[in-house]
């Protein structure tokens, strides 16, 4: 079984494709919240990593299994394969940033810290006005030069991704408290164990499994997450399967069985006790404990009206 009741998009409402390792987009809140009334139905996209900044409204926001009400100025990132959901007020403003994962690791593969930006999704209220103003403008130059064919339109492409990366880096910084460290190599170790896992984690594939994919010991794995990340690899995976089971159990109809197979789950008792272990109740405790965000329904579910 697959997670086929939450909706996929390249961009919102439209057809998932291969958009290119370089693929990169700007727009303005209102271009896909507009004609759905100002709502964005749960939906993920596989491979974009996405910056919500909004400048004036307000947003209720759905993160996978969490909500949120937050007035604007407001950032949201979004990494990829993470469930979003909006309702903006009417004529709210802002931007979205869409960025192609292999793109993003390329123009942060030189500054270690930014390219932590996407290690899990995040909800902020901004303290200073001023600070979103200014992303704000800098996304609209942004727009301007996506559409610019003319010399050097790559180089001011990368340039403004850069700077929109620093921006929103700094006011997530500036919001939440972030560890320093030195992240170089063993933050590229832990970027490459990501996505090891995102092709894995639906697979009863070992720690070893995965230090063979990235070609290094696995005392070497064990040593980065732990630096990096502060967990264990193990610990690192049964996070991923377990927030793939959070979202299937909040957005999809599949039984707890179905979901437990779905993420190398061979024996469904022993899945429920792994996610008894992790979030402190049973599958079927959690569902119906969330069952209020699932009133926000997918395109892919045929009960939408």
């Amino acid at each position: 079984m697959s997670d086929a009741a939450i909706a996929h998009f390249s961009l919102y409402g439209e057809r998932p494709q291969d958009n290119g390792p370089r693929f990169i987009h700007v727009e303005a809140l209102e271009v896909r919240s507009r004609p759905g009334n100002w709502t964005i139905r749960p939906h993920l996209h596989r491979d974009l990593h996405q910056v919500f900044l909004v400048t004036e409204g307000a947003g209720d926001i759905c993160l996978d299994a969490e909500r949120h009400r937050l007035m604007a100025p407001l950032l949201v990132l979004a990494p990829a394969g993470v469930v979003h959901a909006f309702t903006w007020p009417p004529r709210s403003n802002g931007f979205v940033l869409t960025v192609a994962e292999p793109f993003f690791r390329e123009v942060t593969a030189a500054h270690p810290d930014l390219a932590t930006l996407f290690d899990r999704a995040a909800c902020l209220e901004i303290s200073d006005p001023m600070h979103a103003r200014h992303m704000a403008d800098d996304l609209s130059r942004f727009m301007l030069d996506a559409v610019w064919q003319g010399p050097f339109a790559e180089a001011a492409l990368e340039a403004h991704l850069l700077l929109a990366l620093v921006s929103a880096g700094r006011l997530a910084s500036n919001t939440v408290e972030r560890r320093q460290l030195d992240l170089s190599g063993a933050a590229q170790i832990v970027s490459g164990f990501r996505a090891s896992i995102e092709q894995r984690f639906r697979t009863p594939a070992t720690i070893a499994d995965y230090a063979s994919d990235l070609r290094i010991p696995e005392k070497k794995l064990r040593e980065a997450c732990r630096q990096v990340l502060d967990q264990s690899p193990l610990q690192q995976v049964r996070r991923r399967r377990g927030l793939e089971a959070q979202r299937l159990l909040t957005y999809s109809s599949m039984t707890v069985a179905e979901i437990g197979y779905s993420i190398g789950f061979i024996d469904p008792a022993y899945f429920s006790r792994v996610f008894r272990d992790d979030f402190g109740m049973s599958p079927a405790q959690f569902r119906r404990a969330r069952g209020s965000v699932r009133h926000v329904r997918s395109e892919a579910d045929p009960e939408t009206p």
